[in-house]
């Protein structure tokens, strides 16, 4: 089986996260000269009333990830856990002025 060769090629869907008018109405992704950009699109209609299609292409952005002793663990526990280890941090009454 021959594998398919997707330089200089690119594909848009339709984008489901409505709600935000600054959000793409199309999203995906372009391959130009074997370098992968992700791409966006608006529907737009010009002063004559044409209907058209605005693009915008960016480098892909990093994902964020979490440090894998973290990464099964749930953002809620892991800030409850870092939040019982700075209580049980010993405090000194001795420092206090008054």
């Amino acid at each position: 089986m021959t594998q398919f060769d997707n330089t200089n090629t690119g594909v848009l869907f339709r984008n489901d996260q409505a709600g935000n008018d600054k959000r793409p109405n199309y999203k995906g992704k372009v391959n130009v000269a074997g370098v992968d950009y992700e791409l966006a699109g608006w529907t737009r209609t010009g002063a004559s009333g044409v209907p058209f299609l605005s693009l915008k292409v960016q480098t892909p952005r990093p994902k964020p990830t979490l440090p894998p002793a973290q990464a099964s663990e749930s953002p809620v526990r892991a800030w409850q856990g870092a939040k019982a280890a700075v209580n049980d941090v010993p405090f000194a009454d001795d420092d206090i002025p008054f």
